[in-house]
């Protein structure tokens, strides 16, 4: 009898160790079909001068480095565009829009370009922040900014309505948002510790 209990009691822990594994998985945003082809281990940015609110974008890049949880991204700013992974500019977009990443290969081409997904790995991801809404919280936040490096990552939208993700497609003016774990968690596992 002993033994069957201490076998049930292990396989209900196993369940409910399963059960926490994939409400974790759960919260994770896809990736991109493509994703930064130099890794995340040494990612140069440049912010144009036409990018409003440039302490918003380096709290952003801070929020994704230092999220709390072990994720391999390191960011450096640098005074000029050459050989950067990401670049920020501000520009007149889509009403309602308050960014756009594009993606571009080691020749600058574009291989995903008005909002358009990239289906190869790129080299380089240009960010554009709606000067329109430069004064709006969700802008001075940072949280746009969060976003659209999320998407220089690699990282598609959150599924589903999962609010709590930086991820989230639809975010309002008002939003504040932090980098959260699912998020940082898919930078290790689309890109590992060594890359």
């Amino acid at each position: 009898m002993k033994l069957f209990q201490k076998l049930a009691i292990s396989f209900v822990s196993i369940l409910a160790l399963v059960g926490v594994f994939e409400i974790a998985q759960a919260a994770k945003p896809p990736r991109f079909a493509g994703v930064q082809s130099r890794g995340i281990r040494s990612v140069n940015y440049f912010i144009s001068g036409s990018a409003s609110n440039i302490g918003a974008i380096n709290s952003a890049k801070h929020n994704w480095m230092y999220t709390g949880w072990d994720n391999p991204l390191y960011m450096y700013q640098r005074g000029n565009n050459y050989e950067t992974a990401i670049d920020f500019y501000g520009g007149a977009i889509w009403d309602g829009v308050g960014g756009v990443t594009e993606f571009y290969d080691g020749a600058n081409r574009g291989i995903a370009l008005n909002g358009n997904a990239p289906g190869r790995n790129f080299y380089w991801a240009k960010v554009t922040l709606n000067t329109k809404y430069r004064n709006e919280r969700a802008m001075t936040s940072g949280t746009v900014a969060k976003h659209e490096i999320g998407h220089a990552l690699g990282l598609a939208h959150a599924l589903g309505n999962d609010s709590s993700s930086i991820m989230q497609p639809t975010i309002q003016k008002t939003t504040v948002r932090n980098v959260d774990k699912g998020a940082s968690d898919k930078l290790t596992d689309v890109y590992g510790w060594y890359w």
